[in-house]
């Protein structure tokens, strides 16, 4: 009996590999963050002074305490293997910045709201993808230790990735992404403390429906 149920498993497995990516299906996905994005840069806080007479002069970079990147999207295939749709992106982080004279203590959400593409190369179960991302970004942050130094700005995020899909059926794929973006203020307001490059390792599993 055993073995007939694995034998019947196996064939329905055999019978649903073919992805769904052909023009007129559509995908729902949501990406998880592994690692926090990682700066080519570097931050720092160097042009920012607190209340009257500190200053904050240290470039040490900041030091992540925890984080986490949501990235729910839905997406529509106008070509075989090219889809577009929107794209949401939500990332929190906190932070201690360090310097010989005071530590904050922190937190940075960033909320974006987009456009992504993507383009799926067919080997397949597994499927390479390419990403393009256009974004506009709201980001905020503030101290627990300072409770009064508060900032927030609009950013424009441009960005781009590639990744490798596996899909265990033709509705359902596991997915790993690398990306790499760029952070633009669209305002001259803030602080020298966002960087403009970074990248990140994310997760996700992906849904398609025809």
């Amino acid at each position: 009996m055993k073995t007939h149920l694995l034998s019947l498993l196996f064939t329905l497995l055999l019978n649903t590999v073919y992805a769904q990516t052909e023009k007129g299906s559509f995908l729902i996905g949501n990406n998880i963050g592994l690692l926090s994005p990682l700066s080519i840069e570097g931050s720092d806080f160097s042009n920012f002074s607190i209340g009257s007479s500190s200053t904050l002069t240290s470039s040490e970079p900041l030091r992540t305490q925890f984080n986490l990147n949501l990235s729910p999207s839905v997406s529509y295939f106008l070509h075989d293997n090219i889809s577009l749709g929107l794209n949401c992106n939500i990332y929190v982080n906190g932070f201690t910045y360090a310097t010989e004279t005071i530590e904050l203590i922190g937190r940075e959400s960033f909320f974006s709201l987009g456009q992504q593409m993507h383009y799926f190369l067919d080997y397949g179960n597994f499927k390479p993808y390419l990403t393009l991302n256009a974004f506009y970004t709201y980001g905020r942050w503030r101290t627990s230790s300072l409770p009064g130094l508060v900032n927030s700005e609009n950013y424009i995020l441009l960005g781009s990735g590639s990744g490798l899909a596996y899909f265990v059926n033709k509705n359902c794929a596991f997915n790993l992404e690398l990306y790499l973006n760029y952070l633009a203020p669209l305002g001259s307001s803030r602080p020298n403390f966002m960087n403009e490059f970074f990248f990140g390792l994310d997760i996700g599993i992906m849904f398609f429906i025809n």
